[in-house]
Order: C-alpha cells, then structure tokens, then sequence
C-alpha cells in the first residue's frame, strides 16, 4: 500500500517515535511472557499475567506518548481492549472453538493454556467478545486465534508504515540534525 502511494521504506528511518527502543523492549517482554518459551514456562501464572500488564501497560503509555504519529491511536485502543480483559480474566479467555476451526487439537488447546496466559473461554468468561476468539486462516504456522484488540493494533501498524513510507522527512528536523 505505500508502494501503491509512491512510498519508500526508506522514509520509515524518518518516523520520530519517543523512547522507541524502550517500546520494543517491552513489546517483546510482552511476546515471551504470552509464549511457551522455556523462561516464561517457569514463571507461575499469576507472576506471568502481572508480569505481561506491567509491560502492556508501558507500551500503552508509550503509544499515548506517541499519539502525533498517525496509526497510533489503533495501537493504543488494541493494547487497552487486550489489558482490560486480560486483567478481567486473569489472562487472555481463548475460544477453542477457534482454536480448532483453524485445526488445532485439544492437546495443542491445552499446551497453550499449560503455559499460564491463556484461559479457556467459557459462559463465565468476562468480555468474551474481547478475548482470543477470532481464527486468521493462513500457512501452517501462521494461523492464529487473536483479538479484536490485536486486530486494532494490526491496523495502528499497517497505518504507521504505510504512512511512514509516504512521509517526507522534516526539513526542520534535518537542517538540525546537519549542524
């Protein structure tokens, strides 16, 4: 889509986000302690889900920061859908009956919810609608369950490169930075 709009992903080394490195950081606190990696494997439930809102919540932080960079606000609507049902639930509600329209067996159901993240959805479930309950068809590998605050923060990424790649550099900013 940038290309389509005369964009280059050169362009993208001109987007101005505040305390970037420290976003990342915490984004991928955030994809280990959702995951089965061996770390967060050892870390008990209760620690993991706090763990993943402290992170979650300073990526949040860190988007409101960087609300001027367009796209951002999908991100941080995404990542507030996901923490409020997380913390609702004491950790993400996952649809097996998502699950296993996109082939997943009840042992691959349950190893995800073993890890300690993930809650079976059920009746109970306190904003269901918000949880892991929509299959993404795709390769073998790529098929997911996600959110529909994942599918927001899907958005706010897309918007921020493909923006990112239309922009023009700031002649303020790079008269500047030639000095």
């Amino acid at each position: 889509m940038g290309w389509a709009r005369g964009g280059r992903l050169r362009n993208l080394e001109h987007l101005e986000f505040r305390m970037g490195a420290l976003v990342l950081v915490l984004f991928f606190g955030q994809l280990l302690l959702r995951g089965t990696t061996v770390l967060s494997l050892s870390i008990p439930s209760p620690v993991r889900v706090s763990l993943w809102c402290g992170c979650a919540l300073g990526v949040l932080c860190l988007a409101i920061v960087n609300l001027r960079v367009r796209g951002m606000y999908f991100v941080a609507a995404g990542l507030l859908l996901n923490v409020v049902v997380v913390v609702l639930n004491a950790g993400m509600p996952l649809s097996q009956s998502a699950a296993s329209r996109l082939g997943a067996t009840p042992s691959q159901v349950s190893r995800s919810l073993e890890a300690g993240f993930y809650r079976l959805a059920s009746p109970g479930t306190r904003l269901r609608v918000l949880g892991d309950v929509i299959p993404v068809p795709g390769f073998p590998g790529l098929r997911s369950v996600v959110s529909f605050g994942d599918l927001l923060m899907i958005v706010g990424v897309v918007v921020i490169v493909v923006e990112g790649m239309v922009s023009r550099p700031n002649p303020s900013r790079a008269s500047r930075d030639e000095r």
